[in-house]
This record gives C-alpha cells, sequence and structure tokens, in this order.
C-alpha cells in the first residue's frame, strides 16, 4: 500500500471514538458510533423490526384482501371501452368524452 491509500478495516490508523451503547473505546472510521458487539447487537434488533414491519404489512394486506377492500377493480382496457362504445352507438372518442374514461 502507497502513502496516499486508506486502509480499511478500522486498524491502528483510524480515528479513536467511545461506542454509544457501552461506553467502551474503540478504533475505526470517523462516523462508527459502536463497538463491534454491540454493532452486531444493533444490527441483529434492527433487521429483527424490520421482518416484523414486513410481516404486519403482508398480514394487514392479506386481511384487506379477504373483506375486499384491498386492490381496487382494474380500469377497462381499450378492447372493453370500444364495445361498450359500439353497444350504445358511438365511437370510442365520444364515449370517453362523455364518459370520463
Amino acid at each position: 500500500m502507497g502513502p496516499g491509500d486508506v486502509e480499511r478495516g478500522g486498524g491502528a490508523d483510524g480515528i479513536t471514538y467511545t461506542c454509544q451503547i457501552c461506553g467502551k473505546t474503540c478504533t475505526g472510521y470517523p462516523r462508527s458510533r459502536y463497538c463491534v458487539q454491540c454493532r452486531t447487537t444493533v444490527r441483529r434488533e434492527t433487521q429483527r423490526k424490520s421482518k416484523a414491519r414486513v410481516a404486519e404489512k403482508q398480514r394487514e394486506d392479506g386481511v384487506m384482501k379477504q373483506r375486499g377492500t384491498g386492490e381496487r377493480p382494474s380500469a377497462p382496457s381499450l378492447g372493453q371501452i370500444a364495445v361498450r362504445a359500439r353497444a350504445q352507438h358511438m365511437s370510442y372518442g365520444e364515449y370517453v368524452a362523455k364518459y370520463g374514461i
């Protein structure tokens, strides 16, 4: 490594900081907050909460779909609109202008 290269991993050349959780003094990057043990704990807790949020959202979506209030019905296709327009003896443009679809 040359004199301008930066070594990854927060070795002896890193800055000294204090863990925000346990107060342990460590060496690392300028934006480091936690020691190795606390970082692992925080990461696992964050992942657990994230998975719980996703699971809750999926449960809510499942309940909403079962009740029939989930997704909105899809808009009619261009072909379906054209068929409706012809049934009323109108062109596609006239039908869309009148009914605002």
